[in-house]
């Protein structure tokens, strides 16, 4: 049997998503066959004895859950298209490797110093003069175990705080940044998360401390901000080579521009209709839309 799209999960929180998926694919007469830990063994088997075949394939499973590994590597060595190809991802996401390319590409980022991982080198190496360079208090993040602020610290301000946070992930680099403080929009802060959704730009406002999005929408929003968006969204999608993923950008008070974080590729789709913190209805629908118009031109 041959379906378009394979779905791969193991967060509650993405059934909704998946169920959602499901129905405008299949309002398109796009098929759909969902795997879950439930079947991931038997789909994986089918798979390997030729039984079963897809077209194109999301995987959001095999990044946390090992189980579905098999699966992945069955699939990334047949003639299904893995949307955000793996080869891509790590090089992508990684922000240490990501870091340079941003920039030459074009991309204005906050000063940054790129330290190692703790377990590499236990002993940091770094002066009080390069972190008043960076300006106190600064941020320091994860360069790969991170999204969605999770792991960050926007508030360090000694060497000894830095090192703290480094055992935490011990074996990932670091991210030392400026903070940058974002202007208002409609007294909203003027922080962004934006979706290259399969090269279309989904931006939204996203109030970077109550980790909540605006119900401000783009067609409410100045539009030489919006085409601005759009031409760095480009330029990352460039370096990222990705089918779909999320950036964040904030505006400060001179209207500059500054991307924070850089490329995400496991998006969070959780509803607003749903959480107070998830993502507005019509995006995750627009997003959907044109996964649709990639598959439909496989």
């Amino acid at each position: 049997m041959i379906f378009d799209l394979a779905i791969s999960y193991e967060w509650i929180y993405d059934i909704e998503f998946t169920h959602l998926i499901e129905e405008r694919f299949q309002r398109e007469n796009l098929s759909t066959f969902v795997i879950t830990t439930h079947n991931c063994n038997e789909v994986t088997n089918l798979v390997k004895e030729k039984k079963l075949f897809f077209r194109s394939y999301l995987d959001r499973a095999s990044d946390v859950d090992e189980n579905f590994s098999e699966l992945a590597q069955l699939l990334t060595e047949s003639d299904c298209r893995v949307i955000n190809e793996y080869a891509k991802v790590d090089s992508s996401v990684d922000k240490s490797m990501a870091h340079q390319k941003l920039v030459d590409a074009g991309l204005r980022i906050p000063q940054t110093i790129i330290i190692p991982s703790y377990d590499s080198e236990p002993t940091l190496n770094l002066t009080d003069i390069e972190l008043d360079n960076i300006g106190k208090p600064f941020v320091v993040k994860p360069a790969y175990y991170s999204g969605g602020s999770e792991g960050v610290y926007k508030n360090v301000s000694s060497l000894d705080e830095i090192q703290l946070i480094r055992r935490e992930n011990s074996d990932d680099k670091y991210l030392i940044q400026e903070k940058i403080y974002p202007t208002s929009i409609n007294n909203q802060r003027a922080w962004f998360r934006v979706f290259w959704a399969f090269g279309r730009v989904l931006p939204m406002l996203w109030d970077d401390n109550k980790l909540i999005y605006s119900d401000l929408k783009p067609s409410q929003m100045d539009q030489s901000l919006l085409d601005e968006i759009g031409t760095m969204m480009t330029k990352i999608s460039s370096v990222a080579q990705l089918d779909y993923f999320s950036s964040e950008f904030a505006l400060d008070s001179k209207n500059d521009f500054y991307l924070i974080d850089y490329i995400n590729d496991q998006c969070d789709m959780r509803l607003k209709s749903s959480h107070k913190d998830g993502v507005p209805n019509y995006i995750v629908e627009e997003f959907i839309d044109e996964m649709i118009k990639f598959v439909k031109q496989l």
